[in-house]
């Protein structure tokens, strides 16, 4: 059941997958693979409450999961619900301080921060996790995140650096 519906989310064939996996529920309620894919499903279909609260409910279950936090945290953002953002992403990195992806979210909310109160107290923190960053995976697009980071604080030979590092590793990458 799980495998056919995932292959189905794959192909974002959500009618098929949903139809599915409603049919797996009534087999096998409650069973988590399955109402992850739900909440899947939903979320691919822009269903984005429904999903959040089925997010919530595994992550009530499995409160260590940062995937299934992830997952929570993308239905925040793409529903507007920016007011706990900050502390599930907090929450993700306890449980997995290298979470790249919770890095770059809280660094972008620190960062909209910084830029919406002029207080640099948001920059320091959002440099450090752009950092954190970049050790962890010395790629072409963290490079520019931290660039763009620097940018806002006019900080541009260090935003240069980070550019040239990112073009001298993905030359066809128009963003560097």
């Amino acid at each position: 059941w799980k495998e056919l519906v995932f292959c189905y989310m794959d192909e974002r064939s959500w009618a098929e997958a949903g139809a599915i996996v409603t049919e797996a529920l009534r087999l096998f309620p409650g069973e988590d693979g399955l109402r992850y894919a739900k909440a899947g499903i939903l979320k691919g279909e822009g269903k984005f409450k429904e999903a959040e609260d089925i997010y919530r409910q595994l992550a009530a279950d499995q409160p260590d999961n940062t995937v299934i936090l992830g997952q929570l945290a993308d239905c925040l953002e793409k529903s507007g619900k920016q007011g706990e953002l900050e502390n599930l992403y907090k929450k993700i990195l306890e449980h997995d301080s290298g979470d790249v992806r919770a890095l770059s979210r809280l660094m972008r909310i620190y960062q909209e921060r910084m830029n919406e109160l002029r207080d640099m107290t948001w920059f320091h923190r959002a440099l450090e996790l752009a950092n954190r960053m970049v050790k962890l995976r010395p790629e072409a697009y963290y490079y520019i995140e931290r660039g763009l980071l620097l940018s806002d604080v006019y900080r541009l030979d260090e935003a240069l650096e980070d550019y040239h590092k990112a073009m001298e590793q993905e030359p066809d990458n128009m963003y560097a």
